[in-house]
């Protein structure tokens, strides 16, 4: 009877044979950075196939009945003195090398079955489907996969550092530096095994669901399906988990945040070898074909203007030349448990990025700042805009100015709680660890990596969940008391909370109106200003030259003295004095009110720095981060305030402007200030108003969960 595995071996694996000149001749060929011909592109082609069409499908049913058999790999005594076939007639033996933590066996197989389910049924994984010649202990193969997870992935270092560990131990292989290849492909092929594993576990899990919930609807008054997806349920069950997951009676469902990061880059391939398609059955990156398509509607609907930066010698967009992935973005919840991800392939963040993950969220919720500005301005996501609240991040809001602050601020809106918006921040920190291995794999394997780590992470989250609620029950206890006692103090000066409510509402409306211009930026309006303003010195010139005929010719209008005309001739030299410099005096009032608004808002800004109550090491990042962005503020500031003094000093010395005593307007007197302005115990009282508000939204999302 003819072997098929005979003919399959020189056409299916790329990995090493019995025979040690073989195995030396085809690591060698690995190692060089060539071109692969088509003879080698077909291989791996046909060899990948035959791992994700056969044997993973192959094996599932053993390796659950083999994880259940050994109690979860925790004892393998059992499996590893079964006895296997040693030769039938027909078919040839297969030498495999079994690679152990302390030693390495060789072992002698009947090709009779498939050597790779030999292989697992003694607690090995192959390192080729066909006709492996290493074979890797699975609690080997979980430890390495594990320590990956929670370091920078480096297989040619564990390979290194295996190989020379069981060397001074007296077990060699054949050849030298050959254990890298092979071990990277048993660890690559199990992981696949073991996330088709958990899929197919889930889907068993959900499949019960579902007749559950069909036995529910069935009966009356039964379940109504009016909750999220399973697929956001499972992503986090605090969020979105739960019979009683809308809440009519609060302005927010759920909170989300939204980031991208261009660390995560990935290097253009410096040849065009073949690369397999892996992909993660789980995954949580938004398919690029959905990305295209909102990156058309955005196009259609604004055109992508002329760019001012002019491309590379080599017609590349600057930042292009050498990535082909510039970054991630992602979306995450609450809890800072990952939603979806996008790879980004553009040179910069585009919005319609963020658009497709928004659009993707909605997709999956049943019905009931510049990204807002687009989305009303050109009707992107129109269907589900009125459902959306926005908000800035507490560590990006400082680089935003204080208008915009106050409306999209989450510590100045009301539903947002404490939440802060960072989760985005700290998954890129939890991640930072993949930068040097992914920067320079292939695109498959980036993305694999990436589903890898966040499956990882959100394994430790799920554990982590009541310590977390637990700590922020904590946190918000202590602020709302610590709100409670600054508001006692206010009230019992009189002031009630209405007439806090109502002095927020007036400094909300006061500091978000648009302040005043120079007139020279508002050419167009004051063309006729100046026209009428030429007129009106017309009529006093005239005016002037009648005084001076009467003087000189001293033939006065009856009732009039020498004197009551001299008094007159000086009123209107004084009103011509005055109406040529009122143009400057217009723009000197105008950057003056812009100079009160921009130090008006700064004071603001700097107050939340200078009342930090709680120095820990996120509120110090968050002070230093702060600081930072309020220091690029001091040039704007210093330039109204240059161009004020410039403008003043061109006045003249009788002008009203000189008898201000501050930057208040000129009608301003101190019973005109505003309390939110002016009281330091009515500015107390709205923070600590504030505060309070979102210590209540806190406790009853945290009880909600």
């Amino acid at each position: 009877m003819p072997n098929p595995y005979m003919d399959l071996n020189n056409e299916l694996s790329d990995e090493v044979d019995i025979n040690p000149i073989l195995e030396d001749e085809a690591d060698g060929a690995g190692e060089r950075n060539v071109g692969e011909n088509a003879q080698a592109r077909k291989k791996k082609e046909q060899q990948w196939r035959k791992w994700s069409e056969d044997v993973i499908p192959g094996m599932l049913e053993p390796y659950v009945a083999l994880m259940r058999e050994t109690d979860s790999l925790r004892d393998l005594s059992a499996a590893r003195s079964r006895k296997l076939c040693s030769g039938c007639e027909g078919y040839s033996s297969l030498e495999v090398s079994c690679i152990y933590f302390e030693k390495i066996e060789k072992l002698v197989l009947c090709t009779c079955k498939e050597p790779a389910l030999q292989l697992l049924t003694l607690g090995l994984f192959p390192c080729a489907p066909m006709r492996p010649t290493l074979a890797v202990d699975l609690n080997m193969l979980d430890f390495v996969r594990g320590l990956f997870l929670n370091t920078a992935p480096n297989v040619t270092a564990w390979a290194e550092t295996l190989e020379g560990f069981l060397s001074a131990r007296k077990f060699k292989l054949k050849t030298r530096n050959t254990l890298r290849k092979r071990f990277g492909n048993a660890l690559q092929w199990y992981a696949v095994l073991e996330d088709t594993k958990r899929l197919r576990c889930r889907k068993s899990l959900i499949e019960y669901e579902k007749v559950f919930l069909m036995q529910m609807i069935l009966k009356p008054g039964g379940f109504h399906a009016d909750h999220p997806s399973d697929y956001l349920r499972d992503r986090c069950p605090l969020c979105f988990g739960g019979k009683d997951w809308h809440q009519p009676d609060e302005l927010m469902d759920v909170i989300v945040c939204l980031d991208a990061c261009f660390t995560q880059k990935r290097c253009k391939s410096q040849n065009s070898a073949w690369s397999a398609p892996r992909e993660h059955p789980e995954t949580i990156f938004v398919p690029v074909e959905d990305v295209e398509v909102m990156k058309e509607t955005v196009e259609t609907a604004r055109p992508t203007k002329k760019k001012h930066t002019k491309p590379t010698e080599d017609g590349f967009e600057p930042g292009m030349k050498f990535f082909s992935d510039t970054g991630l973005m992602a979306l995450l919840c609450h809890h800072d448990r990952v939603l979806w991800l996008v790879n980004m392939t553009s040179a910069g963040e585009k919005q319609y990025y963020a658009l497709r993950l928004l659009q993707k969220l909605f997709e999956h919720i049943p019905e009931a700042m510049r990204l807002h500005h687009s989305c009303v301005k050109y009707d992107f996501l129109g269907d589900v805009l009125d459902r959306i609240v926005f908000g800035i991040s507490v560590f990006h809001a400082y680089g935003h100015q204080w208008p915009c602050q106050i409306i999209y601020h989450p510590r100045k809106c009301p539903g947002f709680g404490f939440s802060d918006g960072e989760g985005c921040e700290r998954f890129w920190s939890s991640i930072k660890s993949l930068i040097p291995s992914l920067r320079v794999s292939g695109y498959h394997s980036h993305i694999y990596t990436i589903n890898t780590k966040v499956k990882h992470l959100d394994n430790l989250s799920i554990f982590g969940m009541g310590k977390w609620i637990q700590h922020k029950w904590k946190s918000t206890l202590e602020r709302k008391e610590h709100s409670l006692k600054t508001l006692t103090a206010v009230y019992s000066t009189g002031v009630t909370e209405e007439v806090l409510r109502q002095e927020w509402a007036d400094q909300v409306k006061e500091q978000t109106k648009p302040l005043p211009r120079q007139s020279k930026n508002l050419a167009d309006k004051e063309i006729h200003a100046i026209f009428v303003l030429c007129d009106q010195l017309d009529e006093i010139q005239k005016e002037i030259a009648n005084c001076q005929d009467m003087i000189n010719m001293g033939n006065y209008d009856s009732g009039l003295t020498i004197l009551e005309v001299q008094e007159q001739l000086k009123d209107l030299q004084a009103k011509q004095k005055a109406m040529l410099v009122s143009p400057n005096s217009h723009e000197c009032t105008g950057s003056k009110t812009a100079y009160s608004g921009a130090t008006c808002h700064r004071k603001y800004e700097l107050e939340s720095l200078q009342q930090s109550y709680q120095k820990t090491m996120n509120h110090l990042k968050l002070e230093s981060h702060a600081g930072q962005q309020l220091k690029r503020k001091e040039l704007g500031i210093q330039k109204l305030a240059k161009t004020y003094n410039k403008l003043l000093f061109k006045l003249d010395i009788d002008d009203d402007i000189w008898q201000d005593h501050g930057l208040t307007d000129d009608l301003d007197n101190a019973s005109d200030i505003p309390c939110w302005l002016g009281d330091d115990n009515i500015r107390n009282g709205i923070k600590a108003l504030l505060s309070y508000d979102h210590s209540r939204e806190e406790e009853r999302r945290l009880i909600k969960e």
